[in-house]
């Protein structure tokens, strides 16, 4: 159970799992989720008793994952939104589990979408206890997302930071600025792409003790660009969710 104005409930992040559910019960990824599990079913691991009772939820939870990324993509509108992560709750809001690959039930998922042509300045606050670590990871492209993509063993890093490596002022905050200009050595820049305009930062709160850290609080600021694109509708979102859930799901 969740609590909206936590560190992770904000109401952008309430919004975004509403719309997410929305999207996620259309016909067109409910059809997509039956033609994966189709998929699954010819797998030979298919066959061993356990692989067959959690197959079709595998096939939802990576119908959900896929769905909440489309609609948290939104690099005009950048924030650090939580996903890839088990079943939770905003009040009567019931968000069932998103799943991917290799996720790990220790790290809090979040992602922020980067248009390489933008600026942006992520604001961050320590919330102690801080997470024991927590590191943030530039990819210019999603696994899977191109149907002729070939399988590699972990995604393309195009440039990371760390908690542990900023400086953090005595109340907590800190900043990290992303735009197509070089580090030069600075610890808390990230150099984008201006070429690519779907990018994504994928950030990890590793949390060791769930009792006493939090995740580190963020906020997202796009301070210059190309014109911002207007919101794209459910129809279109549910239609990207679809074609990914299938992509994906076979990478």
């Amino acid at each position: 159970q969740g609590r909206e104005g936590s560190i992770l409930g904000t109401p952008a992040q309430i919004e975004a799992d509403r719309r997410t559910l929305r999207i996620y019960n259309s016909k067109q990824v409910q059809a997509a989720i039956d033609e994966l599990v189709a998929w699954y079913e010819k797998d030979p691991v298919a066959e061993l008793p356990d692989a067959r009772k959690t197959l079709r939820r595998a096939a939802e939870a990576m119908a959900m994952a896929q769905t909440f990324g489309v609609v948290a993509a939104d690099p005009d509108r950048s924030q650090a939104l939580w996903g890839t992560t088990g079943p939770h709750s905003w009040g009567d809001l019931v968000v069932p589990v998103e799943g991917v690959m290799i996720d790990n039930p220790d790290n809090i998922y979040r992602s922020i979408p980067i248009d390489g042509a933008a600026s942006y300045v992520i604001e961050g606050r320590v919330v102690h206890a801080a997470p024991v670590q927590q590191t943030m990871v530039l990819h210019n492209e999603k696994s899977g997302a191109d149907p002729n993509q070939k399988v590699r063993s972990q995604e393309v890093e195009n440039g990371a930071v760390s908690l542990d490596a900023i400086a953090v002022a005595r109340d907590g905050t800190f900043t990290v600025t992303v735009d197509s200009s070089p580090v030069n050595g600075r610890t808390n820049h990230l150099q984008s792409d201006p070429a690519v305009h779907d990018a994504y930062i994928l950030v990890r709160d590793s949390l060791s003790d769930w009792s006493r850290q939090n995740a580190v609080q963020l906020n997202v600021r796009r301070i210059s660009g190309p014109p911002v694109k207007s919101l794209r509708s459910d129809a279109e979102l549910a239609a990207k969710a679809a074609t990914l859930t299938g992509n994906v799901g076979r990478y």
